[in-house]
């Protein structure tokens, strides 16, 4: 079946998720789709946030994973790229309601495509460049 799982999230305990809650409920009844929310007061900085992970599992294809905000999901530019992207490898849409990112939409599906393409080369660049640096200190005898 087709549904949103939502995922809203703030840092700290003080801090309010009832508008990510509502605009994740909205999003859901305009699309006609069931949804099931997780929430969590956790940090980024955390390494285990449990909801986020059980939101992750919970995921099938078709679904759509629903966030209010980018950066309520990731922690980092890499786990930006990262959590999409095997979002969609397992055939659920992700979508950030605030950042009109939406990869239902096959431009915004092609334009992800392609900064995961360039997130890669990045990767393999830093990497390549680690290699040439390592390689010279030891040429140096270090």
């Amino acid at each position: 079946m087709n549904r949103v799982n939502g995922y809203a999230r703030v840092s700290t305990e003080d801090q309010n998720l009832h508008m990510q809650q509502l605009a994740i409920e909205k999003y859901a009844s305009e699309q006609n789709m069931e949804l099931i929310l997780y929430v969590e007061k956790i940090s980024t900085s955390k390494t285990e946030r449990t909801e986020l992970t059980n939101a992750l599992k919970a995921a099938a294809t078709g679904n759509r994973f629903v966030v209010y905000k980018l950066d309520s999901l990731a922690r980092s530019t890499k786990e930006l790229y990262q959590l999409p992207d095997e979002m969609m490898q397992r055939g659920i849409d992700f979508v950030s309601i605030q950042d009109s990112f939406d990869t239902t939409i096959p431009t915004v599906r092609a334009m992800f495509g392609m900064l995961t393409v360039f997130a890669g080369f990045e990767r393999d660049i830093i990497q390549q460049r680690t290699k040439d640096g390592l390689d010279a200190v030891r040429k140096r005898g270090r």
